[in-house]
């Protein structure tokens, strides 16, 4: 298939949403997740730096292309709220 490695943006914790819906678990996918979370340098030093910010309260990803706002489904089931 010539797919090679892992996708960063399924490689992210929790550990109780890794590798979940969306994600392949067969390396020549192109949404391999990974080994185990945070199997990759690039995600394990981002978490390492964010997990060292003891006052962090939010972030905010800029990961798509659109005019779009958007947030891990898998957060909650509650209904999103009308602004």
């Amino acid at each position: 298939s010539g797919i090679v490695g892992v996708d960063l943006n399924r490689n992210w914790g929790p550990n109780s949403t890794w590798c979940t819906s969306g994600s392949g678990t067969d390396e020549p996918s192109d949404t391999y997740c990974g080994k185990f979370v945070f199997s990759e340098p690039e995600t394990h030093s981002l978490a390492l730096s964010i997990s060292k910010i003891p006052s962090l309260k939010a972030g905010m990803d800029f990961h798509t292309y659109g005019p779009l706002l958007l947030w891990p489904w898998q957060y909650t089931l509650d209904k999103v709220p009308l602004l």
